[in-house]
């Protein structure tokens, strides 16, 4: 029987498990809608780097969330921030332009993330038996981890099925596929037409032939596609 005062450990799981989702959304959904959009590897990951580097530099804030306020509005404090932010990540126009306020918002995000974090682990500290708290850090690191794998995958899954902003039905695969017109396959020698077949520029090689427009005229067909690029798709 829990004695008035204490935490059930398994309460650590959903206290914890916002924290998770707001840092799977930034080093897993994030880059993944960057790239689709046409920005480089280099620049995704330079924007994720510095979202994450919250982590590194929260020595600064703990003694604040410590020393002020209580846990219980620091942990409201950060919730309330963390959906804020990832609210605008997804409204934030994904161009060259805007690469500083997609850091500093990422950055701010993370920041939520750790203002989530740092009063559980006082909560866990305070008011776990001794006898208890392995099973109350399993729980939180459960609760870290699964957060991370919910916000990374359902976010890349909602991204690529139902985002207007996915890149491949934008910027990059547009500007080929908007044209009408045939291309040859790389693996077989008939023609097909884009509103049949459709060609994937965006995985297959470079062909040293290009159209009118100085597009590539040569791709793979859907039904060509390798194996081992159809897992790109």
């Amino acid at each position: 029987m829990r004695q008035p005062g204490t935490t059930a450990p398994f309460i650590f799981f959903f206290l914890v498990l916002p924290s998770g989702i707001s840092n799977g959304f930034v080093s897993i959904t994030l880059p993944f809608i960057l790239t689709q959009n046409g920005f480089p590897v280099a620049t995704s990951a330079s924007i994720v780097a510095l979202g994450l580097s919250a982590n590194l530099w929260r020595f600064l804030w703990g003694p604040v969330a410590d020393l002020t306020l209580t846990a219980r509005r620091w942990y409201l404090i950060g919730l309330a921030a963390s959906v804020v932010t990832l609210i605008a990540l997804g409204f934030i126009p994904f161009r060259q332009s805007g690469v500083p306020l997609l850091t500093a918002v990422a950055f701010i995000s993370q920041v939520a993330a750790t203002l989530i974090m740092l009063p559980v682990g006082g909560l866990m500290a305070h008011t776990v038996p001794e006898e208890q708290k392995g099973r109350a850090a399993g729980r939180f690191q459960a609760g870290n981890l699964g957060g991370t794998g919910l916000g990374g995958g359902a976010g890349v899954w909602l991204a690529a099925h139902y985002s207007k902003r996915n890149g491949r039905n934008g910027p990059r695969s547009g500007h080929a596929d908007s044209r009408g017109g045939a291309h040859f396959c790389l693996r077989c020698p008939t023609r097909h037409q884009r509103a049949n077949r459709p060609t994937h520029a965006s995985v297959g090689p470079r062909p040293s032939f290009h159209d009118g427009h100085g597009h590539p005229s040569v791709h793979y067909c859907s039904g060509c596609l390798p194996d081992w690029l159809r897992r790109h798709e």
